[in-house]
């Protein structure tokens, strides 16, 4: 179970774009992030790494390579799943992470209900 002072935010991914982890802490200019490992692109999810293949490794992160030195918010509730809000200008948080990963949960379950579309 999470705690509402859990912070889940999404660092840069090259192979993913966007990638969602839980902060630890902040150091200066560095961050230090629990990264979940999931089996494969379709199974990454914003749910605080409970889908995920592997135990949760820590990366270090340079806030240098972000905007406003910041880390991305992700759009979740105090648990770490993912709030899916039909109207974006209802984020509570709006990066083009938040948008990306709405745009996967929508575009999969369109596949669902048209899956020869």
């Amino acid at each position: 179970m999470g705690k509402s002072n859990d912070k889940y935010v999404f660092i840069q991914s090259k192979e993913f774009e966007w990638y969602p982890c839980k902060l630890v802490s902040i150091d200066g200019m560095k961050a230090k992030v629990l990264y979940p490992e999931y089996k494969d692109e379709t199974s990454i999810q914003c749910d605080a790494g409970r889908g995920a293949k592997k135990n949760k490794k820590e990366l270090i992160v340079d806030l240098k390579d972000y905007q406003g030195n910041m880390l991305p918010m992700q759009n979740v509730d105090v648990n770490g799943n993912g709030v899916e809000y039909p109207d974006m200008v209802k984020f509570p948080f709006f990066a083009r992470s938040c948008y990306f990963i709405q745009f996967k949960i929508a575009s999969y379950e369109l596949q669902a209900l048209y899956p020869h579309w």
